[in-house]
C-alpha cells in the first residue's frame, strides 16, 4: 500500500507489520477526514486498521475472522459520511461484519441477510441512515429461513432495505428467476434507486449480462446497460461511473449524469 499527502505528486509505501505478505487487501476505503482499510493477516484472520488521511499514523480499529472453507474470502467496507459497514466472507456466506459509528468505533452488527441464510451481501449506501442489499434464500446450504419473505423459494434473491442505518433490514421485492444471478455491482445513488447488474441466460442458451435500474424501490426496472459491469459507483445522486468489459481482452468506462438514467462510453 502507498499513500500521498500532495496530491499524488509524490507517493511513500507504507510498512504493514503483522499482515501477511501473501494475503490481500480487500479494501481501501476513506471518507470524514479518515482512511480504512481491510487486510489479512498473518496469523489468518482479518484486520480493519485506520489513519488520518492528512498523514501516516495506522492503527488496528477491529479484528475479524475468517471462513472456514470455500472460496477465497474477501471483504468491503462501505461509507457514508462518519457512518459505514464491514462485510467479510466468501461464498459460503458472511465470516465477519461491524458497524463504524459517528464516534469512530466500530461495534457488532447483524449483516443485512443474518436471518435468512446469512449470505454475502455488501450494501449500498445512499445516506448514511439508507441502505439496501441482495440476500439469497437461505444461501450456502441453508434451508428456507422462518424470516423469509412470504412465497419466497429457497435460492431465490430478494431486495432488502433500511432506512435505520443497518440496525434492522426489511424485505423488498424478489429480484427475478431463480438462476439469474444479482448483485456483482449494486448502487443506491438516493433512497429508493438501486442499480445492479445481472448474469442470466437468453433464450439461446447464452450466457448474458446487463445493467438494471429501478426508481421505485425495486417494483419496476429497466435494462440501463448490456454487457458485464466490473464496477460501479456514485460520487453524486446524479453522477456515476461503471467500468465495462467491452470486449474479452478490453474494458471501457460507462458514465451518467441523470442519477442512472442514461449512460454513455468515456474516451480514455
Amino acid at each position: 500500500m502507498w499513500s500521498t499527502h500532495d496530491g499524488g505528486l509524490a507517493w511513500q509505501e507504507q510498512p504493514l507489520p503483522g499482515l501477511s505478505t501473501e494475503g490481500a487487501i480487500f479494501d481501501l476505503e476513506a471518507a470524514a477526514g479518515r482512511v480504512y482499510f481491510v487486510a489479512q493477516e498473518t496469523t489468518g484472520g482479518a484486520v480493519v486498521e485506520t489513519s488520518p488521511v492528512t498523514q501516516d499514523h495506522w492503527r488496528a480499529a477491529l479484528r475479524l475472522g475468517t471462513p472456514a472453507g470455500g472460496a477465497q474470502p474477501s471483504g468491503t467496507i462501505v461509507l457514508q459520511g462518519s457512518s459505514g459497514w464491514l462485510i467479510e466472507g466468501n461464498d459460503r456466506g458472511t465470516a465477519g461484519s461491524a458497524r463504524l459509528e459517528g464516534n469512530g468505533q466500530w461495534v457488532g452488527w447483524a449483516p443485512p441477510c443474518a436471518s435468512v441464510g446469512n449470505s454475502f451481501a455488501v450494501p449500498a449506501a445512499s445516506t448514511p441512515s439508507d441502505l439496501v442489499a441482495v440476500c439469497v434464500m437461505g444461501g450456502f446450504a441453508y434451508p428456507l429461513s422462518k424470516a423469509a419473505p412470504a412465497g419466497a423459494a429457497l435460492g431465490s434473491s430478494w431486495l432488502y432495505f433500511s432506512d435505520n442505518g443497518g440496525q434492522s433490514f426489511t424485505a423488498g421485492p424478489e429480484l427475478g428467476p431463480r438462476q439469474d444471478v444479482f448483485g456483482g455491482a449494486l448502487a443506491s445513488p438516493s433512497p429508493g434507486v438501486v442499480l445492479i447488474s445481472r448474469s442470466y441466460l437468453s433464450n439461446g442458451g447464452v450466457n448474458e449480462q446487463d445493467l438494471r435500474a429501478s426508481f421505485d424501490g425495486g417494483h419496476n426496472w429497466t435494462v440501463v446497460y448490456r454487457g458485464q459491469i466490473l464496477y460501479l459507483g456514485f460520487s453524486s445522486p446524479a453522477q456515476g461511473v461503471a467500468i465495462v468489459q467491452s470486449s474479452p481482452s478490453t474494458t471501457g468506462m460507462i458514465m451518467t449524469f441523470d442519477g442512472g438514467h442514461h449512460w454513455a462510453p468515456v474516451r480514455l
